[in-house]
């Protein structure tokens, strides 16, 4: 394992088992402690781009760009809704569906793709799709359940996805930028939370106050790790290792916090899971086909006198 891939893996395994973290801070109402977050990443944000000394910079040029600053205004709601959302489903005991939305999210991602940037599918995506979309559609049929909080929180970080891809801004700058926004509203909320006794001041004790600045390193480590592995990691190593993250989040909710893991949610489970197989099914027939077609190509070019010059 390179050092890259070793740094993507601690990414995931750290974003694992955050539920744990999120925990310690139940007592507290979840939109301070969702204040805090946005805060205290900022704040570490803004030391980053301070040591690394041409973070002035790269601000100015984010701020030069009005469609850049709307698109980073519209990535700032769309992520502080799914920092939000989880944190309310790991403190009211949802953290299998918030294991399941973290399943669903890749396929919710190809499925904004389609409908947004008109990608097209190939018949293996379409039958993935089909075998996710029967794992929803199962539960509602025969026990009235809709996963609605694992789609809302999983649908919030895809259309996080599709604006990012519009976003030119490296990804220090765009977290910086994305919390600045936020971060009147967390000011606004913390102050309201302390004075009428639903902050920190009346639940925590001692070291428990450093939870708090915490809650931006459980935030900003994570995204760290992923920029500095992902340079020297190979997409195919990525998409794979990713599910570490709703492994251990399950594990967490079942083992841990004795969540309730019914035969729905089981079928539900399944089918999303075998949908995640087909598409990597085919990822890997769709590289050996484009790598097998190469050559191919230059005995073409070869034969009529273009190639290898």
């Amino acid at each position: 394992m390179t050092k890259g891939t070793l740094y993507v893996v601690l990414c995931y395994i750290l974003s694992g088992l955050v539920p744990i973290f999120w925990k310690l801070l139940q007592e507290l109402n979840s939109v301070y402690v969702l204040a805090c977050r946005i805060v205290f990443s900022l704040i570490i944000c803004a030391i980053i781009l301070g040591i690394e000394g041409n973070g002035k910079r790269r601000i100015q040029a984010a701020c030069a760009n009005r469609k850049q600053l709307w698109l980073l205004l519209a990535s700032s709601i769309l992520v502080t809704l799914n920092w939000g959302l989880y944190i309310v489903g790991v403190n009211s005991g949802q953290i299998i569906e918030c294991s399941l939305a973290c399943f669903i999210n890749p396929i919710m991602t190809i499925v904004f793709g389609l409908l947004i940037f008109h990608e097209k599918l190939r018949k293996l995506q379409w039958l993935a799709l089909g075998f996710a979309a029967v794992g929803v559609l199962i539960p509602i049929l025969q026990y009235g359940h809709i996963p609605y909080f694992a789609l809302v929180l999983g649908s919030s970080f895809s259309l996080y996805s599709v604006v990012k891809k519009k976003i030119t801004v490296d990804g220090q700058t765009s977290v910086f930028m994305e919390t600045l926004f936020a971060s009147p509203f967390a000011l606004l909320f913390i102050l309201y939370a302390e004075f009428n006794q639903m902050g920190g001041g009346g639940f925590l004790h001692g070291w428990e106050f450093l939870l708090l600045p915490a809650a931006g390193l459980v935030t900003t480590v994570p995204l760290l790790l992923f920029s500095i592995g992902v340079k020297s990691t190979p997409m195919s190593v990525v998409g794979v290792v990713m599910y570490i993250t709703p492994i251990l989040q399950l594990l967490i909710g079942v083992l841990l916090y004795n969540e309730s893991f019914t035969p729905s949610t089981l079928t539900t489970f399944i089918f999303v899971i075998v949908a995640i197989l087909l598409f990597f099914a085919d990822k890997l027939l769709w590289q050996k086909q484009a790598q097998q077609s190469i050559p191919d190509l230059e005995n073409q070019a070869t034969a009529i006198g273009i190639g290898n010059e």
